[in-house]
């Protein structure tokens, strides 16, 4: 099962890191990737969770813990401890909070009580330590409808409430940044995947329905995406905090494109199955989200290097092991 990507990460001994969100699908990866590289972690979640790359690095020297208690917006207790139990350094700042609604209007509250308000509280509540603000964004700021590979000078156009915040975040800490004369990326990530990974996206969803002897359902076949493994996106955040960036944003991407029905296909494969996808064109017009890397190839030495066929493969392997998550599905 692919784990990490290969070879030595950025040197980080001595670094104070605190990493919000750190239970979550990418976070705990974030987590175990900076501790590997020899910095110390204060890692902040509700709880530590059960996924084992954070329990593994909890069991080490190097990381501690603050347990608020509650799922983000953590209250505002938990950032005095950030002065108090490490001078922390850098924040990587990855705690999001999904919506409870599929109403936009009340999407779109929920987006700025939970997220946008919260974070830049956040901002303004950080210690004089800090000196470097990493933001997990995405790609969706770019839109839906653009030809790939996009970069970083073009103009957002975010079509969704989810993109929309994401947004505003970036425009807020780019602000903050010019503000106080600290060093603050917000890094667009592409479609993550990889072990841990449990919500009902693409991959997961493909994964699960062909271990359980189900045809995998493909929303739209012509949805085209880059696909990034989540250990390459940890080491894209180690790589980002080592070299600081004089860019306010860096995207974190392969800039290949994969059709969503390819993709399906390409798991089918993997496990030996010959069901073939079940396609429901009908939903919706197709959508294109692929980035351009070479600037954070470029600002800190970053490549993606897990090809998308070991990547799955390593992701099958992990569901294989646990079919409490997708035995009857």
């Amino acid at each position: 099962m692919v784990t990490s990507a290969a070879g030595p990460g950025p040197t980080l001994d001595g670094r104070s890191i605190a990493v919000t969100g750190a239970a979550g699908f990418i976070g705990c990866h974030v987590v175990a990737e900076l501790e590997r590289c020899g910095a110390r972690v204060l890692a902040i979640d509700s709880d530590p969770g059960w996924r084992e790359p954070l329990l593994e690095a909890l069991a080490r020297d190097r990381v501690e813990m603050i347990a608020t208690g509650h799922h983000w917006p953590y209250p505002e207790a938990s950032f005095d401890l950030l002065d108090s139990q490490l001078a922390v350094e850098t924040i990587v700042h990855l705690a999001y909070a999904v919506p409870r609604t599929d109403n936009l209007l009340d999407v779109w509250q929920q987006e700025v009580a939970a997220n946008l308000l919260p974070t830049v509280a956040l901002f303004e509540a950080l210690p004089d330590s800090v000196e470097q603000v990493l933001f997990a964004s995405t790609a969706l700021v770019y839109g839906h409808t653009r030809r790939g590979p996009l970069c970083e000078s073009l103009p957002p156009q975010p079509d969704s409430a989810y993109a929309q915040t994401k947004a505003a975040v970036e425009c807020c800490l780019s602000q903050w940044a010019e503000e106080t004369g600290r060093s603050a990326t917000s890094l667009r990530l592409a479609t993550v995947y990889g072990p841990t990974e449990t919500v009902p996206r693409a991959i997961p969803n493909f994964i699960r329905r062909l271990l359980d002897g189900r045809a995998p359902q493909v929303a739209v076949a012509g949805d085209v995406r880059d696909y990034i493994h989540v250990a390459d996106v940890a080491r894209a955040v180690a790589r980002s905090v080592a070299h600081p960036s004089e860019h306010s944003v860096l995207n974190v991407g392969t800039g290949r494109s994969t059709r969503t029905d390819n993709l399906a296909e390409l798991i089918a494969a993997t496990l030996g199955s010959d069901l073939e996808p079940e396609v429901d064109d009908a939903a919706r017009s197709p959508i294109e989200v692929v980035v351009d890397p070479r600037r954070i190839s470029e600002a800190t030495g970053f490549t993606a290097t897990i090809g998308l066929a070991d990547g799955l493969a390593g992701e099958i392997d992990w569901f294989a092991a646990r079919p409490e998550l997708w035995a009857s599905c």
